[in-house]
């Protein structure tokens, strides 16, 4: 895998309404929007495209993005 999946989940994931709205606009509502706080999830990402983010469980690798997901992002 390219990317760690589970940040990008629809209900689970840090950053599953960002990419929802960047990939599928149209089916997200006025209310998920409001949810975001986008201060906290510029910062959040740079952190994930930076490689700042500790590994889930020890022993793991850190999660990141691809090469083409980051650069989508920033």
């Amino acid at each position: 895998m390219f990317y760690y999946p589970y940040v990008l989940q629809r209900h689970t994931g840090c950053f599953a309404t960002i990419w929802l709205a960047a990939t599928r606009g149209s089916r997200l509502v006025k209310r998920e929007y409001l949810k975001v706080n986008v201060v906290k999830t510029c910062e959040e990402i740079l952190n994930y495209v930076l490689v700042r983010v500790q590994p889930p469980q020890p022993g793991l690798p850190r999660p990141r993005f691809s090469l083409y997901l980051s650069a989508q992002l920033q």
